[in-house]
């Protein structure tokens, strides 16, 4: 589905603060052959550019510029993807002196003019990255969290979005050079159209211009976005149980139960039901498990929004993995209590009311809800909040009623004297 957004800029004003925040984003629809180029992207661009091309004088010239803060992020939802960069500054009042001009030229040239070197990126520094970044990979895989996390998702994940990643697709990573790395970045970042997110107490006429002429080249055409932002898995018909091995000192057991005919609809639902299992609210997971009948080390629950997906995770000794079981199947079954779940859920209500008030100090945090309200990928928190004040006991006993177990996933400890 495609969303041709109406403009290029958007305010959000605010008086709270003594800065100015700044996001360009750069929205495009991610292929499974670019992965790597986008795993090693934001390290090329973050610390240099083209006039600043040391990480010394990168750093010296954004303090001369009175520049508090910039950086480069990805966000990736299946295969779309919002490239960020984003820079914050004080405001006029709270500085003395208007440096707007010299901190969006600094901001444009940290976008637009990365170190080319001969046609590419520099051999040396993406040579040293895509060390680093198998590293990281290969460590990884060596910690239990991690390693649980990725074959659990594989295990439950019947079409490979969910489970797509640079950690399965290792062997790219070689194959990307500096000039395909640099074509990479003209594709998705100087030849795209991108959104333009202000936050903080500001002159709107001022910052238009500003961003008018350093930051937005085509005025006259709008961003698109290949918006697909949801593949709901469909629960299988038998179980899917997954017992695996590891180099690791513990065990973990995880059980996926999916949402049949899942829509956005169920999005506050699902959130709740993973509130109940494991929030400061409710805690029905430790609770039952750890205090009650000391069978894990530790237990939480998540929820794989996109993909219609409660997730149940333990660490436990091997020797209880079945019991461990059957009791997190109970405690999911005891949802369907009206009585039992009512105090919980007036409990979770009131810790969403109370964080939406620590929320109003959150200036990285509001201004990012707003980018995700504008790209359609949540609400503002809250309009969740409003969402959820309206869900009943009864709408969660019901909704247990379309969650099914579609799998379990236990890798097991060595054995160690």
């Amino acid at each position: 589905m495609k969303k041709v957004f109406d403009k290029n800029i958007y305010f959000v004003k605010n008086k709270d603060f003594h800065t100015i925040q700044i996001k360009i984003g750069f929205p495009f629809f991610d292929t499974d052959e670019d992965m790597a180029h986008l795993s090693l992207l934001p390290a090329l661009v973050s610390y240099m550019n083209e006039e600043y091309n040391t990480e010394e004088s990168f750093q010296k010239n954004k303090q001369k510029n009175y520049i508090l803060a910039t950086g480069c992020s990805r966000n990736v939802i299946g295969n779309n993807v919002f490239f960020t960069y984003s820079m914050i500054i004080p405001n006029k009042n709270a500085l003395g002196l208007d440096m707007l001009d010299k901190q969006f030229d600094f901001f444009e040239k940290f976008v637009y003019h990365p170190k080319i070197v001969d046609g590419g990126f520099d051999a040396f520094e993406l040579e040293r990255e895509k060390k680093d970044l198998k590293m990281r990979i290969a460590n990884g895989i060596k910690n239990l969290r991690v390693y649980r996390n990725i074959k659990f998702v594989e295990a439950f994940d019947t079409i490979g979005i969910a489970s797509r990643g640079i950690h399965n697709n290792i062997d790219l990573i070689d194959k990307v050079t500096p000039y395909s790395l640099y074509k990479y970045y003209q594709k998705v970042i100087s030849n795209n159209k991108p959104l333009v997110f202000v936050f903080g107490d500001f002159d709107e006429d001022e910052m238009t211009n500003l961003i008018n002429k350093y930051l937005i080249k085509d005025k006259d055409t709008k961003p698109v976005l290949e918006k697909n932002y949801n593949f709901f898995l469909e629960p299988r018909e038998n179980i899917n149980i997954v017992n695996d091995k590891g180099h690791f000192k513990d065990s973990a057991i995880s059980l996926a139960y999916k949402v049949k005919d899942m829509s956005e609809d169920d999005f506050t639902k699902l959130n709740i039901v993973s509130n109940l299992l494991s929030s400061m609210s409710s805690r029905l997971l430790q609770k039952v498990l750890r205090d009650e009948f000391e069978l894990v080390y530790s237990a939480n629950s998540c929820c794989h929004m996109r993909s219609g997906v409660l997730e149940i995770t333990a660490y436990i000794n091997k020797n209880n993995k079945e019991l461990v079981i059957e009791k997190i199947k109970e405690i999911v079954l005891s949802l369907k209590d009206e009585v039992f779940i009512t105090e919980f859920l007036n409990n979770i209500i009131e810790r969403k009311r109370i964080n939406l008030l620590h929320l109003l100090d959150d200036k990285l945090s509001l201004l990012d809800e707003v980018i995700c309200k504008e790209l359609e990928i949540d609400l503002l928190a809250k309009e969740q909040y409003e969402l959820i004040k309206e869900i009943t006991p009864k709408d969660i006993s019901l909704f247990i009623d379309r969650l099914v177990l579609d799998t379990i996933y236990f890798v097991e400890e060595e054995d160690y004297e």
